[in-house]
């Protein structure tokens, strides 16, 4: 799967959609993309993690160098929809401290997914 970034705008977050592989040849493309996002004054940042196939240190550096960053800018980066295999590299590296990792981008947005959904009827 080729690497790609897509950046939507939900409620005060942007959510950026990574997907393919994170790794040394498209990691500081994630870089950049996040701190560009970051410069333009954006400081509350989803990553959608959902079509992540695979990342390495490399990735895991992007996006450790980029919550620094935002932190100084008083914003954050949260993390969403990570697979297992993410999952288990964030808490084997201890970065499951460092960043919120949520289990969908509405959870990571503060979107609850249940006022999308119609009332059942009684």
């Amino acid at each position: 799967m080729d690497f790609g970034i897509s950046t939507t705008n939900q409620g005060d977050w942007v959510v950026m959609a990574v997907s393919g592989e994170v790794d040394m040849a498209t990691g500081p493309a994630l870089r950049d993309n996040l701190l560009s996002v970051l410069a333009a004054g954006t400081h509350r940042i989803v990553l959608d993690l959902s079509a992540i196939t695979f990342m390495d240190s490399s990735g895991l550096g992007a996006l450790l160098g980029s919550q620094r960053r935002a932190r100084l800018l008083e914003g954050e980066i949260r993390l969403a929809a990570p697979s297992e295999r993410v999952v288990e590299i964030l808490r084997l590296t201890n970065l499951d401290r460092v960043f919120d990792v949520h289990p969908t981008v509405a959870a990571a947005t503060g979107v609850d997914e249940d006022v999308l959904r119609e009332p059942e009827a009684s």
